[in-house]
């Protein structure tokens, strides 16, 4: 078996591809998890997205039918004829109606435009992460088939480089096992947090619903039911009411399907009880639509209070499963800087000590073009792949 004074030329021809494959595997050390992280945002991001088309669809057909009632009511000669005051005060509100519907249309086109970028952000990036893993795994392949060439098999003479390679490995079979758990829990800790959004935005939302609620309720004077604001209309009230709450259901139904995509990665995950959201279908929100007087809207305002102090219990519920996750992710992120620093170190030295037997049977030669580690300390050019593993 040839030993590794008798393969100089082997060396000296591998050594310039050895070092550019070793730059490229440097410079993507951690394409692969950075991939990994994107494609489950990309997962994760994908129903939002699709929600917020739907909804600026359902808003535009709502704004077509909207607009004809409005235009139909507004040219009905005989209506304005024979209407009188409360013609004026209809058309009024159905002309209110076609403008809000306008005002939410221009949110939700906003949001779905927003949405679709970063998706097509997100998936550019994955693309250009996949072409730099699948570069990574040819560098990988072609350094390993290199050093097969160079130092095939045992290396008679470098029992020390044996002896590196093995450490290597077990280091290897060490680390990996570790980054998968670590890239598991940060997963579960990305999809937690993104639940706690969606709860967060319920709660605005049905504060909101309370507010408007509230205004139902006390901006009448007492007694005869006359409002104190002539501009308050209350059936435009309600039905702010209504469209709060029907995000906050939209909300908490995202939240309960991020924790579920956390359940996967992490089955100690728990989900929270669905609050009960106030819809309008009970008496009192049947009641409200049909008679609307301050009873009624009182009675339905209830109904919206108990609607935000379930939310503050499914908030709190997944403010502790978020810590329970975070606390998860120091642990092994601690461990991972472990194993990855034991990882980086072995294949240090290894690479090191390859580096000074490719040296020094070249410059056995007295033939080398190639600087040993001295004269490029002296020239401050020392090989790249040197510097990066060592910062």
């Amino acid at each position: 078996m040839p030993t590794i004074e008798t393969s100089v030329d082997r060396i000296r021809a591998a050594a310039t591809e050895r070092e550019q494959l070793l730059s490229v595997i440097t410079a993507t050390d951690d394409t692969a998890a950075n991939l990994t992280q994107v494609k489950l945002d990309i997962a994760a991001l994908k129903n939002p997205c699709y929600d917020a088309h739907a909804l600026y669809s359902e808003l535009n057909a709502r704004i077509e039918r909207e607009q004809k009632e409005f235009e139909d009511l507004r040219d009905s000669r005989t209506k304005k004829l024979f209407g009188g005051s409360k013609y004026k005060e209809k058309l009024i509100r159905e002309e209110n109606d076609v403008t809000e519907l306008l005002e939410w249309q221009a949110k939700a086109d906003k949001t779905r435009k927003e949405l679709t970028a970063k998706l097509d952000d997100m998936k550019e990036l994955r693309q250009k992460l996949e072409h730099m893993v699948e570069r990574r795994i040819q560098a990988l392949n072609d350094l390993d088939n290199l050093y097969v060439s160079v130092f095939n098999g045992p290396s008679p003479g470098h029992a020390e480089e044996d002896k590196l390679e093995a450490q290597v490995k077990v280091a290897e079979e060490i680390f990996n096992p570790i980054q998968n758990s670590y890239s598991q829990v940060a997963s579960v800790v990305n999809y937690i947090t993104m639940a706690r959004a969606r709860v967060t935005f319920a709660a605005g939302s049905a504060a909101k619903a309370l507010k408007t609620s509230e205004s139902d309720i006390f901006d009448l004077k007492a007694g005869a039911g006359i409002r104190a604001n002539r501009n308050f209309n209350s059936a435009v009230a309600d039905r702010q009411e209504r469209e709060h709450l029907n995000w906050v259901r939209r909300s908490l139904v995202e939240a309960s399907q991020f924790l579920a995509m956390a359940h996967e990665f992490d089955p100690e995950v728990d989900g929270f009880v669905m609050p009960k959201v106030a819809d309008g279908e009970s008496v009192a929100g049947r009641l409200d639509d049909w008679i609307n007087t301050p009873v009624t809207d009182y009675l339905f305002h209830r109904e919206i209070k108990d609607t935000a102090e379930g939310i503050a219990m499914a908030g709190a519920i997944v403010d502790e499963q978020l810590r329970l996750a975070e606390e998860k992710k120091r642990v092994w992120t601690e461990k991972r800087d472990v194993a990855g620093k034991d990882l980086k170190q072995a294949r240090e030295e290894l690479h090191q000590l390859r580096a000074r037997i490719f040296e020094d049977a070249v410059n056995s030669e007295g033939a080398s073009t190639m600087p040993s580690y001295e004269q490029a300390a002296a020239n401050e050019h020392l090989p790249r792949y040197t510097d990066t593993e060592r910062s």
